[in-house]
């Protein structure tokens, strides 16, 4: 087998008075290839062999950016986003011989699968510190995940040449709003922490056969 890859990242933060900000940045990639052969043998005179060449190419990205505003001693806001995105294609070279007394066989059974993923997430915020040291949050979130696979695979019998094909497709969104409220206090000379949250999320499927 074979597999290589290759990965870089970059990050920088900044912060100047009242403003920090943050960036990372960063990418893989990989490929892969694999032979995989087998021997079968039926009765007395029947073999079958198979080989099956198999490959993987795949691409990630990803990146992260962040800002935060102090506002005064008491209050700060600031964002968060974050981004990722999958890519793989694989392909599968399946030969199958069927060997006997009298007939000879073919089974050639080519694949190859897609898929990519991207992911988005946002997170707007705020802190709140009263002169008690006590903090009031506000935090926002987004949440989007997008899916799209795709197979295709084939398969011929020779000498006959008798065709199957095989072809589906399956997509997927995900939509997701949180909004929480958080606020430490005091009770019976004790600290509480009390707060709220509200979600919302949307899901759709996708999915073909033919």
């Amino acid at each position: 087998g074979y597999y290589h890859n290759n990965t870089s990242n970059i990050s920088a933060n900044m912060q100047k008075n009242r403003v920090s900000l943050s960036l990372s940045v960063g990418y893989k990639s990989g490929l892969s290839r694999y032979i995989n052969n087998n021997k079968y043998l039926y009765g007395d005179n029947e073999e079958w062999n198979n080989r099956t060449i198999s490959k993987n190419d795949n691409i990630n990205f990803f990146n992260r950016i962040g800002f935060e505003y102090k506002i005064n001693n008491n209050l700060n806001i600031g964002l968060v986003y974050n981004y990722s995105l999958e890519n793989n294609n694989y392909t599968d070279d399946n030969k199958t011989h069927i060997e006997g007394n009298v007939n000879y066989f073919l089974i050639d059974s080519p694949a190859k699968r897609f898929s990519r993923k991207d992911l988005h997430t946002i997170n707007v915020y705020g802190v709140y510190k009263d002169d008690e040291e006590k903090k009031t949050s506000l935090d926002i979130n987004y949440i989007g995940f997008n899916s799209d696979n795709n197979n295709l695979s084939s398969t011929t019998f020779y000498p006959s040449r008798d065709v199957s094909l095989i072809n589906s497709n399956g997509k997927q969104k995900i939509d997701n709003f949180t909004m929480a409220i958080d606020r430490e206090g005091y009770l019976g000379g004790m600290n509480l922490n009390y707060g709220g949250k509200i979600s919302y999320s949307n899901i759709q499927n996708d999915n073909n056969s033919l």
